[in-house]
């Protein structure tokens, strides 16, 4: 009987903690908006992490500066970090380009677990092989998901 009592005891408590351990909700990011999202996540635990984009560009009376005062590119800098060249030439927009565009340098900054960050953008001009010091800073806020752009002005 007592070996009997010790069996009921065991299945009973075996399967209690079986029960308590199935029902307890998986902990994750469960913002489908983040670049970390874990659809079996049933609980967010903070975790979520987002990243933002930005897309330099320049329109024809920039290119038409550029021209007249024989800029040759224009080197992009966020946060004090180069990030890349464009080449002037006749090339320009009569619209804002989206992210990832031909001829237009494109950021992607990690936010981190925020959906925002200010970010500070700079640019440079070469001319006859001088590049001049840094033109335009700015401060600009990143948004989560989202591609803003920055029209370069000259």
């Amino acid at each position: 009987m007592k070996k009997l009592n010790f069996v009921l005891i065991a299945v009973v408590l075996t399967s209690a903690i079986a029960f308590t351990t199935s029902c307890s909700k998986k902990k994750g990011c469960t913002d489908s908006t983040s670049t970390n999202y874990d659809a079996d996540a049933k609980e967010d635990d903070g975790s979520c992490t987002y990243e933002g984009k930005l897309v330099f560009w320049w329109n024809k009376p920039f290119a038409d500066s550029c021209a007249t005062y024989s800029v040759t590119a224009v080197k992009v800098y966020v946060d004090n970090v180069f990030e890349g060249t464009l080449a002037v030439s006749s090339q320009f927009w009569t619209s804002t380009p989206g992210c990832g565009a031909n001829s237009t340098v494109t950021i992607t900054s990690d936010l981190g677990t925020s959906k925002t960050k200010n970010i500070s953008v700079a640019y440079t001009v070469t001319v006859d092989g001088v590049e001049s010091e840094k033109v335009g800073t700015e401060t600009i806020t990143l948004e989560a998901n989202t591609c803003l752009s920055y029209e370069l002005t000259y």
